[in-house]
């Protein structure tokens, strides 16, 4: 090679100004101000605001568990007795028509 090679005077010259603590020091700002871009496992301050305030919203609508199988049948009791008392008062009034 030419002793005059530009390639070798660039291999030569230290590219990065920064030391090593510097930089990680820098990555780690970069995280915490936006930690969702780097998909770090923390989550940033607006989105655990978000999230309490939907769980806040889910306990104001939210209600104990109830027994729904037991409470659908007696509703399917009272309309199959509501349906019989509509018939019957249709076949009165059909034979009232009579």
């Amino acid at each position: 090679m030419k002793a005059d090679d530009p390639w070798q005077r660039l291999q030569s010259e230290k590219i990065v100004n920064k030391n090593p603590l510097e930089k990680k020091l820098k990555q780690i700002t970069d995280v915490i101000k936006d930690p969702d871009v780097y998909n770090v496992n923390i989550a940033s301050r607006d989105r655990l605001d978000q999230m309490e305030l939907r769980v806040k919203k889910l306990e104001q609508v939210a209600h104990e568990p109830q027994d729904y199988k037991e409470k659908c049948e007696q509703m399917e009791q009272r309309i199959d007795k509501l349906e019989e008392l509509i018939n019957v008062t249709i076949q009165r009034e059909k034979r009232k028509e009579e």
